[in-house]
């Protein structure tokens, strides 16, 4: 059994909204995007696709805002057979509760009330998977490249060749500096400061899914390989670097 991706967008309600909905502990709605992409049982927990020679997370690739009145969602690029469909929502509670709501009910509290949500883009609160017997894409991949995080490369260490093993370890042993970073710095975005240069999470981010993509689906020579081992590796040294200077120095 296979599946596809399901991304929750949050939209905050408006303070006017939150106060009108204080008594129900409403503080805004979700809006569930579908990728169209079929990836196989126990992937995850990363998805992302390729186009051309560059690898993408696939909600990195969509993004959802609000204007005041309606929600949009516009891919970054087109992304050929990559497509997104919304199929769904949720009122968000206090306490991580929630209710479902459908496209119909979405609708029409968009409608009735303009204003409801703080306008601006809307970040991914939640995944969840929908089983499918669709065929898995072959554009499709998925893995673990969260930034800080290096279980995945190292599940993945132990079934590679010996040339690679080495300078694998290497660019786990960056990551695993990059995740200890973070968790000395202890705060709840610090990759958002605008002391940090934007560049520097998006460059390890990308890094660390072209690794992955270049480990699981190679296409190149193993120099190629090397090569994107080397540059991910320089990528999360150097967010790291810039991250103890801008919180702990």
């Amino acid at each position: 059994m296979s599946f596809r991706v399901v991304a929750g967008y949050f939209g905050e309600f408006s303070d006017e909204a939150k106060q009108a909905n204080q008594d129900l502990g409403v503080i805004g709605m979700s809006f569930q995007y579908q990728c169209n992409l079929v990836y196989p049982e126990g992937a995850g927990p990363n998805f992302g696709f390729r186009t051309d020679t560059q690898a993408i997370d696939v909600f990195d690739a969509l993004k959802v805002g609000y204007d005041g009145f309606k929600v949009q969602a516009g891919l970054v690029k087109a992304m050929g057979l990559v497509d997104y469909q919304l199929v769904g929502g949720r009122y968000e509670l206090v306490g991580h509760d929630f209710r479902e709501l459908s496209l119909a009910e979405i609708n029409t509290n968009l409608e009735a009330m303009p204003g409801l949500l703080a306008q601006g883009p809307m970040p991914v609160r939640y995944v969840t998977y929908r089983r499918t017997d669709a065929p898995i894409d072959v554009v499709g991949f998925s893995g673990n490249w969260a930034l800080g995080d290096s279980v995945g490369f190292r599940q993945l260490s132990e079934t590679l060749a010996e040339p690679l093993q080495a300078p694998l370890a290497e660019l786990i042993t960056a990551i695993d500096q990059l995740g200890l970073t973070l968790q000395q710095i202890d705060l709840p975005t610090p990759l958002n400061s605008t002391s940090l240069p934007p560049h520097l999470s998006a460059d390890a981010h990308q890094a660390n899914v072209d690794v992955w993509v270049a480990l699981t689906q190679p296409q190149g020579d193993e120099q190629q390989v090397l090569q994107a081992i080397r540059i991910a590796q320089e990528c999360n040294q150097k967010l790291r670097e810039a991250l103890t200077r801008v919180y702990l120095k």
